[in-house]
């Protein structure tokens, strides 16, 4: 019975790391590959997105981040970004209402008290959130324009 043991898990050892990877490059050399179905590239047809920022005590780089969503290649009626402030006290708030306001996209600001960290801001803003898509961002982080829409 040992013996047994000993030989089927040899042979499960080697299998891992030689009969498993030797297995799937074989596969992948004789099965046909598979086209991607063409994408309509109709707006109408783009799914809701909501992006999601928390932020904390973000007034240096909140504004440019709103810009930068702002000019996403993405159609402004299907696309809107949701802000936690985390009881920022440096005037983050002030920034995201004074932006809001003449954005070409929605953009709401929520405010969490008392502060309860990024992973709690983001869970409260997620039923708020009206887009079958969600995408998060950091409150400092720059994306390309077409970002949306490739991860869409």
């Amino acid at each position: 019975m040992l013996y047994l043991i000993f030989w089927l898990s040899l042979f499960l050892l080697v299998y891992v790391y030689v009969g498993y990877p030797l297995v799937v490059t074989v596969l992948a050399n004789t099965m046909p590959t598979v086209q991607p179905a063409a994408v309509s590239s109709g707006d109408e047809n783009l799914p809701f997105v909501s992006i999601l920022i928390a932020a904390y005590n973000e007034a240096a780089d909140i504004e440019a981040t709103l810009a930068n969503k702002q000019e996403l290649d993405y159609p402004s009626d299907r696309i809107e970004v949701l802000v936690i402030s985390d009881e920022s006290e440096d005037g983050t708030d002030d920034i995201v209402r004074r932006f809001s306001a003449q954005a070409s996209i929605p953009v709401r600001l929520y405010r969490q008290c008392p502060r309860q960290g990024k992973t709690a801001g983001l869970n409260t803003l997620v039923p708020e959130a009206k887009g079958s898509i969600l995408l998060f961002s950091d409150a400092n982080s720059h994306w390309d324009r077409q970002a949306v829409r490739y991860l869409v």
